[in-house]
């Protein structure tokens, strides 16, 4: 699904949104262990900025995960980066229960990756990276 691009048209104004990454939904039953994305080269998408979007789904015993994103100068990133994240994203009831983070990454820092660690317990996460550009 990588590489997929739809363009929306809003009061005249045009973006386009591209799948550049993901997590698959996965089950996870230890909680500190990050599950992340590949590295992205945000190179490939000049003046993008990119959003994650995370999707936690219920579970009796999570206490839901902590989204980050980390980057770097090379196609390893592991420095922990400033994005608009809100913390810890509760567990949630059902798929439609969906957490955004906001990222830009700097120009000497272009590798990125997105990362969900589990807060506690056991459940289910995924996301989506999108980079929209105008």
């Amino acid at each position: 699904m990588a590489g997929h691009s739809q363009t929306v048209n809003n009061l005249g104004f045009e973006s386009s949104f591209t799948v550049v990454g993901s997590i698959v939904p996965i089950a996870y039953t230890t909680s500190s262990t990050p599950i992340a994305t590949s590295a992205i080269d945000s190179r490939l998408y000049p003046g993008a900025r990119f959003l994650v979007v995370v999707q936690c789904a219920s579970d009796a015993t999570s206490t839901g995960v902590t989204p980050a994103v980390q980057d770097g100068a090379t196609s390893s990133p592991t420095t922990p980066a400033t994005a608009n994240i809100s913390g810890t994203f509760g567990a949630q009831d059902g798929a439609d229960a969906a957490l955004f983070v906001s990222f830009k990454p700097a120009a000497a820092r272009p590798y990125f990756r997105a990362l969900l660690t589990p807060a506690g317990g056991s459940g289910v996460v995924s996301a989506v990276v999108f980079a929209i550009t105008e």
